[in-house]
């Protein structure tokens, strides 16, 4: 990712939430991978590299804490976002370190936008460091 593409994939079962990533990602000209269910996400961090995840907790087959825990375990490094309606305040224990922020549903897209730059800069910088 040094200064490259940012490939990142979005996890999220609603499709107008998915259509609007889309938007979002294109607009930012990011690489978007896009999957409708937890275990879908599950395959493709099985098979692909990427610099950035974005979660839904909710999703149908398997709980977004689970693609967080996949996340962590196969791309230890690779910052998440989590993008969800849940009420989440009861449980912030369950967010490993990669997790760099939660926006809650209803969300703007200039916040969305603003948390991927900061999310990607953070990565691009700690890339730099240990380079160093």
């Amino acid at each position: 990712m040094p200064n490259g593409t940012v490939k990142v994939l979005a996890v999220e079962d609603w499709a107008v939430q998915r259509q609007l990533l889309v938007e979002v990602m294109t607009s930012l000209g990011h690489e978007l991978h896009l999957a409708a269910t937890g275990s879908v996400a599950e395959e493709k961090l099985n098979q692909n590299e990427y610099d950035l995840i974005i979660t839904d907790l909710d999703l149908p087959d398997i709980s977004g804490y689970r693609v967080i825990q996949t996340a962590e375990e196969k791309h230890p490094d690779v910052p998440v976002i989590v993008v969800t309606g849940c009420d989440i305040r009861t449980e912030p224990q369950r967010f490993n370190d990669n997790v760099r922020k939660v926006i809650l549903k209803p969300y703007s897209v200039n916040e969305l936008k603003h948390t991927i730059a900061a999310s990607v800069e953070q990565s691009r910088q700690a890339e730099v460091e240990t380079e160093n």
